[in-house]
């Protein structure tokens, strides 16, 4: 099992080429317009800088919207279309059928990561400005590792991946990357959509724990009666992996680097290539030095709600 850690691009408005989604959640704030309170009858929303805030107080002239203005503006997530570049991965962006997003990254890039999908498959392409298209790839997303026999066949539920990676694309430097999910008949929902470049650092040994860590808070009555307020949950890991021991230095300031930093952590299995995805932070780092080929490195991966 090959072990990669993906920095992960930024992708801003000079970056984003188009969307198949438009920005129209609410109107664009607008400095001359005197916006009143928001109340759950009469919301108040307005978009700025690609985030949803809600206006708080009436009278509320010519108060740009700014996390350090909170008399005057919440704010909110992500717009509908920039929800995939906004770091929450249970945050989705949605559209009837298909979404589409066109990056030109203007790095070199090799690596495009999904997360939190509703979908049926995803469509990549890369065309770069000379050559054409150079890579153009439709992934089917059914998992039919719940089918084990006849009846499960035909009674189980449909189900699909939720997280996908792919690092074989051209590592062209100026192509424009579109990225497709697909769910005919369907509502097409994904959390969010990463580009990079692979970096391949060991290999995972045989046992690799996996969990999730849930924020459900459990509300009780005096009665013991549970009231569950469903929140959202984080995905976790912890591999140990085999490196060569006189790359030891270098990842080590290498992974620490990212300390802090969204970064995609890909792991391939007997299943498939990036079987198991996160998109989130090393949370600790630890290696068993050995003065033979080899030293473990034991990692924590927390990856993000």
């Amino acid at each position: 099992m090959t072990a990669k850690m993906i920095p992960v691009v930024t992708v801003t408005d000079a970056t984003l080429d188009s969307s198949s989604i438009t920005e129209n959640d609410f109107p664009v704030y607008n400095p001359a317009t005197t916006y009143a309170a928001s109340t759950e009858a009469a919301p108040v929303k307005v978009i700025y800088l690609h985030v949803i805030w809600e206006s708080v107080q009436g009278s509320n002239t010519g108060n740009t919207p700014s996390v350090d203005n909170v008399a005057f503006w919440t704010k909110l997530l992500a717009t509908n279309k920039w929800s995939v570049f906004d770091g929450y991965v249970q945050n989705q962006s949605t559209r009837a059928e298909s979404a589409q997003w066109v990056v030109t990254p203007g790095a070199i890039v090799s690596s495009v990561s999904l997360f939190n999908m509703n979908a049926a498959s995803v469509t990549i392409t890369v065309t770069e400005p000379t050559a054409g298209v150079v890579y153009n790839r439709t992934i089917s997303l059914v998992d039919n590792s719940g089918v084990f026999d006849a009846y499960s066949y035909f009674f189980s539920p449909v189900v699909t991946k939720k997280n996908f990676c792919v690092t074989d694309l051209p590592p062209y430097a100026n192509a424009a990357i579109s990225v497709t999910v697909n769910n005919p008949g369907g509502t097409a929902a994904i959390g969010q959509i990463t580009f990079g470049h692979p970096e391949i650092f060991g290999e995972t040994l045989n046992l690799m724990p996996l969990g999730l860590k849930d924020y459900t808070l459990l509300n009780e009555d005096g009665f013991g009666r549970t009231f569950p307020t469903v929140r959202g949950y984080s995905r976790k890991t912890s591999p140990a992996i085999s490196v060569d021991s006189y790359r030891v230095t270098y990842l080590e300031g290498r992974i620490a680097e990212l300390r802090g930093v969204p970064t995609v952590w890909a792991f391939d299995t007997v299943n498939g290539d990036n079987e198991l995805v996160y998109l989130g932070f090393f949370t600790d780092m630890n290696f068993l030095y050995s003065h033979s080929e080899k030293t473990i490195l034991d990692l924590e991966i927390r990856s993000l709600v």
